[in-house]
Formats: C-alpha cells, sequence, structure tokens
C-alpha cells in the first residue's frame, strides 16, 4: 500500500506508520475518514444547554466579561472562547458582545451593489475602477481616556 501511494503522490506522502495504521483500520472495518471522538472537558462541557446558557448570559448582560461568563458556567476560559467564537459567532465591540450576523435587508443590499459594479465592468472594463471610493464602517472619535475602564465606555 506504501509502495502504491508512494508511487502516485511521491514527496507529498506521509510517512509509513501513519498509513499502515489507516490500512489497519479499515481492514477491520472502519468506513469514516473522520477524526475519533477525543476524550476531553470540551466534549462533556460544550453541549447544547451549555451554549444556551452562554447566550443567555451575553444577550442579558452585553457587557459581561469572560471572567464573569467561565465562573458563572463553571467551564475553563477556553471553553468559554469557543463557545462564544465558534458557537455563538460573537464578538466584542466597544465592550459589548455583538452576534456578527447581517440581517436580511444588508445581505440584499451587499448584493445589489456588488451586481450593479459588475454590470458597470462589462460594460466599462478597467475605467469605472477610478471613479470608486471605498471606506469601512468604521467610526472615529477624539476621546482620551484617563483610565482603561473609561477606555471600555
Amino acid at each position: 500500500m506504501y509502495r502504491r501511494m508512494n508511487a502516485v503522490y511521491f514527496e507529498y506522502i506521509l510517512s509509513r506508520s501513519p498509513i499502515v495504521e489507516w490500512r489497519k483500520r479499515f481492514l477491520e472495518g472502519r468506513e469514516l475518514l473522520e477524526d475519533d471522538a477525543r476524550p476531553g472537558q470540551a466534549n462533556r462541557v460544550i453541549t447544547t444547554e451549555m451554549i444556551a446558557e452562554a447566550h443567555d448570559l451575553v444577550l442579558n448582560n452585553r457587557r459581561v466579561t469572560v471572567e464573569e461568563i467561565h465562573r458563572l458556567l463553571g467551564i475553563s476560559e477556553g471553553t468559554t472562547y469557543t463557545i462564544r467564537h465558534q458557537h455563538l459567532i460573537f464578538r466584542k465591540i466597544c465592550a459589548q458582545w455583538v452576534p456578527h450576523h447581517l440581517t436580511a435587508e444588508q445581505r440584499n443590499n451587499r448584493m445589489a451593489l456588488s451586481l450593479s459594479q459588475l454590470q458597470r465592468y462589462h460594460e466599462e472594463e478597467y475605467g469605472f475602477l477610478t471613479h470608486i471610493v471605498t471606506g469601512d464602517e468604521t467610526w472615529c472619535h477624539h476621546f482620551e481616556p484617563e483610565s482603561k475602564c473609561q477606555s471600555k465606555q
């Protein structure tokens, strides 16, 4: 098996031992390529109930800290981070947790603008690019906080 794979993939092939291990597992009846579940806290803690509890904490108090979430729920900071970013898809903006989802109207507006730009490109080719002004949604305010606590407000 290793020689056959080496002939096909040459420099991109794995070492011999993982290939031998995979072959053994497939001969024993394994059918899926996904990794086996690993024992550990994340598998036990990240449940739909825990995700719902974290979601409720954030929605009830948008200024809740990671420290407070992991202390209230009795989970590690790493698990709190995983729930927040991978399951709830929240990010912190101006010291508040905000769901990072576009509304249907925002998605439609972006699609309409993209289609209009594409139409202009087909009509004018590169000539219209010199007339585009880009920007982002960042607002700049001049404020010099006296302490770190004031900088979060």
